[in-house]
């Protein structure tokens, strides 16, 4: 038989099976290979996300996120800012007025302050915490300062008397709620309360702060 003919009769030989991936195919060309029992199969998560089966999924909110401030001492740190950029800046935004306190609420306030400044390493100052006091604290209606006044003496044994006064740098915000508050009691027939709306008001976060401990840096 002559060497011309030697294909003759022959079938061609088989093409390869895309489906087995024989034949030599480069991976990823349309070819792939069995899953192997050893390989982890891939589930889709509930945000269609992609995971391994069998992989430890990472914990949300590890330890490795710090603990976020409490509302008191968010309030403390804005009003801490807020007072540095008025004299930095000399926006000249901040007014000072004259609040009466209970004289024992005056000692604690002088403490915490101290305590804050040791813990956090920041300058802080008695009217930045006056001023986060009244800003979360004091109401504005006459109705619901009487109602703190009321509150505010009910927890107290003793008289407060006329409380002892000092004038404390406040924000815009502050200073229009505190200032026209003892006229405004006057007028309404309730002289001399404002020393109890006051001193409610920083006894409320006083204690706000306690329960959230030293401030920290």
């Amino acid at each position: 038989m002559s060497s011309n003919a030697a294909g003759v009769g022959h079938s061609p030989a088989p093409r390869p099976d895309a489906r087995t991936g024989s034949g030599g195919g480069a991976p990823g060309e349309g070819t792939f290979s069995p899953i192997s029992p050893s390989q982890p199969t891939v589930e889709e998560s509930p945000a269609g996300q992609a995971t391994a089966s069998g992989s430890r999924r990472r914990r949300s909110g590890g330890s490795r996120q710090s603990s976020k401030a409490g509302p008191a001492h968010e309030a403390l740190l804005g009003s801490w800012r807020s007072s540095r950029l008025d004299l930095q800046l000399r926006r000249q935004e901040w007014q000072t007025h004259p609040f009466r306190f209970a004289p024992d609420l005056v000692a604690q306030l002088s403490k915490r302050v101290a305590q804050d400044c040791s813990s956090s390493g920041k300058t802080l100052t008695a009217a930045q915490y006056v001023d986060a006091a009244m800003g979360l604290y004091l109401p504005r209606t006459i109705e619901e300062q009487l109602n703190l006044a009321e509150e505010f003496l009910l927890s107290r044994e003793t008289d407060v008397g006329t409380g002892k006064q000092a004038s404390h740098r406040v924000s815009p915000e502050v200073f229009a709620l505190a200032a026209p508050l003892a006229n405004d009691l006057r007028e309404a027939g309730h002289a001399r309360i404002a020393v109890h709306v006051y001193s409610g008001a920083l006894d409320r976060f006083l204690r706000d702060l306690e329960a959230e401990g030293p401030l920290s840096k």
